[in-house]
């Protein structure tokens, strides 16, 4: 696949890419600094998120500098904290559970949390419109 999007120059001849095979060129693409590749990667991973697949999409964001998916997958488990809580213990040991290489989760979610915060408009701008 990393070959078509060579040869082609572009994603539409792998558009139709299963979940497991896109996990695979996204690793392709990180190893070869692929950045279109990647971003593409990212896009199709986003269009997959659920619950069940949370925490294999984080931790191969994280492991293949996805920083778009990271951002997207840190948002997918602050909005679904509580039922991803309660699916499985695969998310609580993600959060609690040791580091990732270089990387605290909680305090990764702490920080996406305080950003959104930050970028809302505050309650006196709402109210004046």
């Amino acid at each position: 696949m990393v070959m078509e999007y060579l040869y082609n120059g572009s994603c539409d001849c792998i558009r139709h890419i299963g979940a497991e095979d896109v996990l695979e060129l996204m690793a392709a693409a990180n190893f070869f600094q692929l950045d279109g590749l990647l971003r593409f990667c990212e896009s199709r991973c986003s269009q997959k998120l659920n619950i069940e697949s949370i925490v294999s999409m984080y931790i191969h964001a994280k492991v293949y500098n996805a920083i778009q998916l990271l951002e997207y997958c840190q948002g997918f488990l602050l909005q679904n904290m509580v039922a991803l809580l309660t699916f499985d213990d695969s998310v609580r040991r993600l959060i609690f559970g040791k580091k990732l290489h270089n990387h605290d989760v909680l305090a990764g979610l702490l920080l996406t949390l305080q950003a959104r915060l930050k970028s809302r408009p505050s309650n006196s701008t709402r109210k004046s419109k």
